[in-house]
């Protein structure tokens, strides 16, 4: 927190990172109407069981978060499985919903973790499920895994459809050819998803957007796949 005292700016230190998130009591839901926030999403229930990102794409806020800290390699951290069901089984016991979203940005980043949680998932819920992942990180053992769980959407992080200006610009260090692998064989055990699209970043030529266009069509997306546009911030 930075605030004035006596007409002077008072800078207080960035307080150290909590690794361990179960130590981290679960969010206060009781002090606002919560079911109303999740009737107004129909029925929907939101819920992070991580914070943070290893990863260093440039227009992600999680850059900028990182970077405050000097022990960055710790930024990314997970509840374990048995609190992350816990937490769902708190939420379960308070509110009425129907689907779950998991704003996790890398759910599917450790393997280990993801197949314990998803098999415990599947064996205390029946919620259909909407989770983030990114291209690389799922073999056909965690898509199966997924399925069985109740996924009802996943979306992808693609973000742009130019392999040069993604890996040069966006620090996205991925092939086209692994993005395109990955949705096929979310297609292939008949998975709806999504890819994660941007357009209008600075220095984005109209041949750079053609091959955003050019990659979204081999990737088979719906009509209804949403694209963004980047709000940079100063």
């Amino acid at each position: 927190i930075w605030f004035r005292r006596n007409g002077e700016i008072v800078k207080n230190e960035v307080r150290p990172l909590i690794e361990d998130l179960d130590e981290l009591p679960f969010a206060d839901k009781e002090s606002i109407d919560f079911q109303a926030v999740i009737n107004a999403a129909s029925g929907n229930l939101r819920i992070s069981l991580s914070r943070g990102c290893p990863f260093d794409c440039t227009f992600c806020s999680n850059k900028a978060l990182a970077s405050v800290y000097s022990n960055k390699a710790r930024y990314f951290r997970v509840r374990s499985p048995h609190m992350a069901i816990e937490e769902i089984k708190r939420n379960e016991q308070r509110f009425t919903f129907r689907t779950i979203t998991f704003d996790d940005d890398l759910i599917t980043l450790n393997r280990k973790w993801f197949h314990e949680f998803f098999e415990r998932y599947a064996e205390n819920f029946a919620y259909p499920f909407v989770c983030n992942f990114r291209p690389g990180t799922v073999r056909n053992e965690e898509i199966l895994l997924l399925k069985k769980a109740g996924v009802k959407m996943v979306y992808v992080g693609v973000e742009h459809g130019h392999e040069e200006f993604r890996r040069r610009v966006l620090r996205r260090n991925m092939s086209n050819e692994s993005i395109v692998a990955t949705f096929d064989l979310l297609h292939e055990h008949g998975i709806p998803c999504h890819a994660n699209l941007l357009v209008g970043f600075p220095h984005e030529s109209e041949g750079h957007f053609r091959e955003t266009v050019r990659l979204s069509r081999r990737l088979g997306l719906s009509k209804d796949n949403p694209i963004g546009v980047p709000s940079p911030f100063p």
